[in-house]
């Protein structure tokens, strides 16, 4: 236990000015688990801890996001109660502990009749505002990490599955594909008849397929189902789908049954459809593998590794990567994006993956104001010596009244659980960290956040 005497902050009071402020004050007890205050109450008391431990957190989704952790000798909202901010966050025993609770009235008037305390005061807060802040821009960039990776894991999910299925495919194919190559042997047919049809798969399997309408397609592919069914062919729908889907109609039949003879057109066209269908999920797999290029490439780029920390940074560029990693959060909805861009902007002297989190900020916030259904603008333009970006939505709004606080640390118009309410605080640390400015205008109907950054850096 820790006697209110050794507590720092009461340092240069006498030992008469500490004990008037314990018989002011009132002993309580907590458990472990028990709350001491809850987030959004009203700051009305400061409590000094004389033994225990106590912590600070807030919840952020399923996540109990860690502030601080206080110890014995230690004060709890001092700063709440001078500022007359409601709590931003929740503290909560978790040993067994003790506290002199003293209202707010008998504290303020014990800080404004000694200065030394109230030096002291802000000193500790500024130490404590700082790791605050240092703690809070980790964690909120592990937090947004891990809102885009799982997005990433998603948008990755759709093309690796899809090259996975078509690997099975392809294994299939090839099975098919000998067999009907070993009927073709073991029926005799002869060296050159088996390299006309060769050739012919080869050919058709090269060209570019016509791009048909869809009853025009459909009529082709009966053809060819027709055609089959009269030379008494099974699986006719499959093998004709796997010439048409390559653009070819029923005198590919007629061609494989003159390569061959019509005793062999079966197993002439099993061939034939595997091999076609081989040059379908060939293609299939060719585009699944290249999205999965691109997600790298744009995580890569979204991340700006390998590359100097500043650089000439392409500002579109970077919206166009932030879209692309916000892609699943976008289609979670009705969110269509509109983009009014400078064709002729110029690059930013920037840090590109500091710029990066910026979009990331101001675009994930105007995904959670549309809610899920709305539009969202990106605007650039160039002015002077500056580099224009606006990001706006149409949703709510955000109220006049917080409209003043909303890039302080904490502070969010989201309801508990949803934001750290650091987002828009770093947003604007990066854009200060540039020379550049951030701007709010916020009306009902329509929210827009501005960045200006200079074009080139005076550092």
């Amino acid at each position: 236990m820790v006697e209110l005497r050794d507590f720092p902050l009461l340092e240069t009071l006498t030992d008469e000015e500490v004990g008037e402020l314990a018989r002011a004050g009132r002993e309580i007890e907590l458990a472990p688990g028990d709350a001491l205050f809850e987030e959004g109450e009203i700051a009305d008391r400061v409590w000094f801890l004389l033994g225990g431990e106590l912590e600070t957190s807030r919840r952020v989704g399923s996540q109990e996001l860690l502030l601080t952790t206080h110890e014995a000798g230690g004060t709890i909202a001092t700063t709440s109660v001078l500022t007359g901010i409601p709590f931003r966050a929740g503290t909560y025993a978790t040993t067994p502990c003790s506290l002199l609770e003293v209202d707010a009235k008998t504290f303020t008037a014990l800080v404004a009749s000694h200065p030394p305390v109230l030096r002291r005061l802000i000193r500790t807060v500024d130490v404590v505002a700082q790791n605050l802040q240092s703690m809070g821009q980790e964690r909120e960039k592990l937090a947004s990490l891990g809102t885009l990776a799982a997005g990433l894991a998603h948008e990755l999910n759709n093309p690796a599955s899809a090259a996975a299925r078509s690997a099975e495919v392809l294994r299939d194919l090839e099975a098919t594909r000998w067999a009907a190559l070993d009927a073709l042997v073991a029926a005799g047919v002869p060296p050159d008849g088996l390299g006309r049809l060769v050739a012919l798969v080869s050919g058709t399997s090269e060209a570019e397929p016509r791009t048909l309408g869809a009853l025009e397609s459909a009529d082709r592919e009966s053809d060819v189902i027709d055609r089959l069914e009269r030379a008494s062919v099974p699986d006719a729908s499959e093998i004709a789908y796997a010439i048409c889907a390559v653009g070819r109609d029923a005198t590919f039949v007629d061609h494989v049954e003159g390569a061959v003879g019509a005793a062999n057109l079966e197993p002439a066209l099993r061939f034939a459809a595997a091999c076609l269908d081989t040059t379908t999920v060939l293609r299939e797999l060719s585009g699944s593998t290249g999205r999965i290029a691109e997600l790298v490439g744009s995580v890569k780029q979204y991340a700006f590794l390998d590359q100097a920390p500043r650089q000439e940074v392409d500002v579109h560029e970077g919206l166009e990567t932030t879209l692309t990693v916000l892609a699943n959060k976008l289609r979670q909805g009705d969110v269509s994006v509109v983009r009014h861009f400078d064709p002729g902007l110029p690059r930013v002297d920037a840090a590109g993956g500091e710029l990066n989190q910026l979009w990331t900020y101001l675009v994930d916030n105007a995904i959670d104001a549309v809610d899920g259904n709305g539009t969202i603008w990106l605007r650039t333009e160039r002015r002077g010596e500056f580099v224009v970006v606006e990001i706006a939505d149409d949703g709510p709004g955000i109220p006049e009244g917080e409209q003043a606080r909303i890039f302080d640390p904490f502070f969010t118009t989201k309801a508990v659980g949803q934001g750290t309410g650091l987002g828009l605080y770093h947003a604007q640390r990066i854009v200060l960290q540039h020379r550049g400015e951030l701007h709010l205008k916020s009306d009902p109907g329509e929210t827009c956040f501005q960045v200006r950054l200079p074009i080139r850096s005076s550092t």
